[in-house]
């Protein structure tokens, strides 16, 4: 089944039994909202928002409160409109973040302050994620990648007159083995 979240505020994440956990083959949209992503105090990037199913994101943003807080996406997550990563958040996508390239549904992923992994730290190499669309990644912001996944389809912070992306990125090797590129 569906949910749509629209005019209301609704925050997420204030405790371990407050998380919103989309499961595989459910579908949740956000229209036009702030989602709220709540912490106690003492806690620091403990997930506010499981998705195992899907995410649809319509013109809508991440916003902390009292901490920071991860959304782990493990399935997929549809980006129509902007969607702004703000700081204190932080984006785990082990599935797949589609932003989309469909006229008058145009998207952008916005990395405004927060923080995006795709993929997690391998303990073995292979790990796998993906962000597909355009991604803008502001001034002092990056985007993390592990080997294993991908960002080859996604526009990185892409010049509006060259139609390149402008994105600068550092590769880490350990033992000569790929672990992780930062694309800021």
């Amino acid at each position: 089944g569906s949910v749509t979240l629209k005019d209301t505020t609704v925050g997420f994440g204030a405790s371990r039994d407050n998380v919103l956990n989309v499961a595989a083959g459910a579908t949740f949209i956000v229209d036009g909202q702030v989602i709220y992503l709540k912490a106690p105090s003492a806690v620091k990037y403990d997930n506010a928002i499981v998705v195992d199913g899907t995410i649809v994101m319509d013109n809508a943003q991440f916003t902390p409160e009292n901490g920071c807080k991860t959304v782990q996406i493990n399935g997929t997550m549809q980006v129509i409109g902007d969607l702004s990563i703000n700081a204190g958040v932080k984006i785990v996508v082990g599935g797949t973040i589609a932003v989309s390239e469909v006229e008058d549904e145009e998207g952008k992923l916005i990395v405004n302050g927060g923080t995006v992994a795709v993929g997690t730290a391998p303990e073995t190499l292979g790990a796998n994620g993906s962000i597909t669309g355009p991604v803008q990644i502001t001034t002092g912001n990056y985007i993390t990648v592990y080997a294993g996944s991908s960002v080859e389809t996604a526009k990185l912070n892409v010049n509006a007159t060259s139609g390149e992306s402008d994105a600068v990125s550092t590769e880490f090797f350990i033992n000569g083995t790929l672990y992780m590129t930062v694309y800021a």
